[in-house]
């Protein structure tokens, strides 16, 4: 499953390879290139070879990868940041239904923990019962202590996951909160990211098959243009 770390990471790559594409557009724009200008679109395409290996479509003199079709890399660039909006609504989907889940888990562990945190305290550890017609006292402090550790790690391991929930939510209403702040400031429609009902998914929905399909579909017909 995706993670809000994930999202976060691969947006972070799509973000700089737009950034250096953008870069590079501006300098092969300039009618005069001189040397600088040459060495620094050269470094352009060296460093997008290192975040796209798999689209490497030259090799200098010196041995240095290379991506030089910097309009076909914009293409993939554009299919991947949709690729990952869409799974990124899969991720906040899933979290919001196993959220109360978790939180229920983390009630019924905290219940247990009070329990024997109070029965240690107390010494409340002594049970008896009866073995063989005897009445038979034991006490019960060391199995205590031992469960009691072992409901602090399950314990510990359900908080992280809910943080973890938490934070795709939290970025999922931030999302929210920065669309309608580019509305109230008559940003036009269409300069973000595409919204995901124009994909053909209803709000909180998994990725819906056939976009993903077509999605899929046209990234294959991008690593056909880039063997061509």
């Amino acid at each position: 499953a995706q993670t809000a770390e994930d999202i976060s990471a691969k947006q972070k790559q799509l973000e700089e390879t737009n950034n250096l594409i953008n870069s590079y557009e501006v300098l092969e724009g300039k009618a005069d290139k001189t040397n600088d200008v040459k060495d620094r679109m050269l470094e352009i395409q060296k460093q997008l070879a290192l975040i796209y290996p798999d689209y490497v479509d030259a090799i200098d003199e010196e041995g240095n990868k290379l991506i030089t079709n910097i309009g076909l890399l914009r293409e993939v660039v554009a299919l991947k940041r949709e690729e990952l909006e869409l799974k990124r609504q899969d991720a906040v989907a899933s979290a919001r239904a196993s959220l109360t889940g978790l939180l229920q888990q983390q009630r019924n562990l905290q219940s247990q923990i009070d329990e024997n945190k109070r029965r240690l305290e107390s010494e409340d550890t002594i049970t008896s019962g009866i073995f063989g017609g005897h009445k038979v006292t034991w006490d019960e402090r060391e199995n205590i202590i031992q469960e009691q550790q072992k409901l602090l790690r399950q314990k510990l391991e359900v908080d992280q996951n809910i943080k973890k929930t938490m934070d795709l939510l939290d970025a999922d209403e931030f999302k929210k909160w920065e669309t309608h702040r580019m509305k109230m400031e008559g940003v036009p429609p269409g300069t973000g990211p595409t919204p995901i009902d124009s994909l053909g998914i209803g709000a909180g929905a998994g990725i819906g098959s056939a976009t993903n399909e077509a999605l899929k579909s046209a990234l294959r017909l991008l690593e056909h243009k880039k063997r061509m």
